[in-house]
């Protein structure tokens, strides 16, 4: 007598059990791969944008403005002064992947808001007008003339306080 009885277990497909399996490893292993390249990524990422910095002509500094350390870099006068001003819990270098590229046209100046990065950290300087004061007088000491200033999250806040506060050092 000839079975024909359909199995319950198909040759042709693996069993939904199993197929979950596959989908749960491969998926681990995307993962795993990704939170690799993230991390090689991230590690690499901020001496690139250094390097990148180094190559188009831009040197590392330090100042005394008002008794106070801050670390700047300064790239090749190719046109008007720019100031670049950090956000919070970042330093100069977070401007690096767009500073060899404004080099291009503009006489490009990162600094490091005090607290971040190598400037000396002082609790009395942590409010936004006394900071615009401080970066209005490092553009009359250092820059030593007119400067456009821009800024990301609160340095953006502090070059728009510049501008109100401080027209005769921004334009």
């Amino acid at each position: 007598a000839d079975r024909t009885t359909p199995s319950i277990h198909s040759s042709s497909r693996p069993s939904p059990l199993r197929a979950a399996g596959i989908t749960a490893s491969v998926l681990a292993g995307t993962a795993a791969g990704a939170a690799a390249l993230w991390s090689v990524r991230n590690a690499l990422y901020p001496r690139l944008g250094r390097m990148a910095c180094e190559r188009a002509g831009f040197v590392t500094r330090t100042t005394l403005v008002n008794g106070h350390g801050l670390r700047f870099v300064e790239g090749p006068a190719a046109g008007p002064p720019l100031l670049l001003l950090h956000a919070q819990s970042t330093d100069l270098w977070s401007w690096a992947p767009v500073m060899p590229a404004l080099a291009r046209d503009f006489h490009v100046f990162a600094l490091d808001v005090p607290g971040h990065g190598a400037s000396d950290w002082d609790p009395e300087l942590y409010n936004g007008p006394v900071l615009g004061e401080l970066f209005a007088d490092f553009i009359a000491g250092v820059i030593g003339e007119q400067t456009i200033v821009a800024g990301h999250s609160s340095g953006g806040l502090i070059a728009a306080w510049m501008g109100a506060a401080r027209p005769d050092e921004v334009l």
